[in-house]
């Protein structure tokens, strides 16, 4: 009778020590779904002629996918759709560069910079990190169907 005490007791706190772990183990894989990210944006208008590249910009915990990508990237490219429309000018395609370094990000930028100036129709203007900034977009936010209308 006393063994099985034992043996039971044993079993329980093993399965204790488990669970705890396995919290841990957990919490440790959340942290590293986030990442310091550089990015920056380009978009075109086609209509007029122009195309825009913002400065590359750090991003602090920026939520990632199990693939290193950066999660909801089109939250961050709709930023940039966003600053271009409050500021009148409509028509602009843009998207969003991102990379895990800078070096990488600055190798990114050139080479979209290259790729912008050799369509000569095209005007290049840049935008700085005083004029644009890129918003955080909390990971925990991300995957909410949460959409509501200002004056409701």
């Amino acid at each position: 009778m006393m063994q099985k005490r034992i043996v039971l007791m044993l079993l329980c706190l093993l399965i204790g020590a488990g669970t705890i772990w396995a919290a841990k183990k957990k919490k440790t894989a959340n942290e590293a779904m986030e990442k310091t990210m550089y990015l920056f944006g380009v978009a075109k208008n086609y209509g007029d002629s122009i195309s825009v590249m913002t400065a590359i910009f750090p991003m602090e915990r920026v939520a990632l996918m199990p693939n290193k990508a950066v999660a909801n990237l089109e939250m961050y490219t709709e930023q940039l759709s966003l600053f271009f429309k409050l500021q009148g000018q409509y028509g602009y395609i843009c998207a969003t560069y991102y990379a895990d370094s800078y070096k990488d990000a600055e190798k990114k930028y050139l080479k979209a910079r290259k790729r912008f100036r050799k369509e000569t129709n095209l005007t290049l203007q840049t935008l700085s990190n005083d004029d644009f900034k890129y918003e955080y977009v909390d990971s925990k936010q991300i995957y909410r169907n949460d959409v509501s209308i200002s004056g409701e």
